[in-house]
């Protein structure tokens, strides 16, 4: 934060982006009414329909939309998919979560 003193507030150039933009968005709204109701549509909408079907087929749509490369793999073959995907990428050091480890493996 050069120029600020590390200090937020004041004018536009001691608040950070996140300030400035919900002043934006505040100043965009200043003229609809704060009591007005919001139109929903019937049946529940947003959450009914963006999570329907299978959840991993939803989660693999989802990972594609965001172009992530997915690969489904078989469970007995994860433990060796995973070491070359990371030894592909030059990991010498990967964290865990403690129920994933096998005893004894230091892989």
């Amino acid at each position: 934060m050069s120029g600020t003193g590390g200090v937020r507030g004041g004018g536009a150039e001691g608040r950070g982006s996140r300030e400035r933009v919900l002043a934006r968005v505040r100043a965009a709204l200043s003229d609809v009414p704060g009591e007005e109701p919001v139109a929903r549509p019937p049946g529940g909408g947003y959450a009914d329909h963006h999570f329907a079907g299978d959840a991993l087929e939803v989660l693999v749509d989802r990972l594609r939309d965001y172009r992530a490369l997915v690969e489904r793999v078989p469970e007995a073959a994860l433990p060796e998919r995973i070491a070359a995907v990371l030894e592909r990428r030059g990991a010498t050091r990967v964290a865990t979560p403690r129920a994933l480890r096998r005893s004894g493996s230091r892989r």
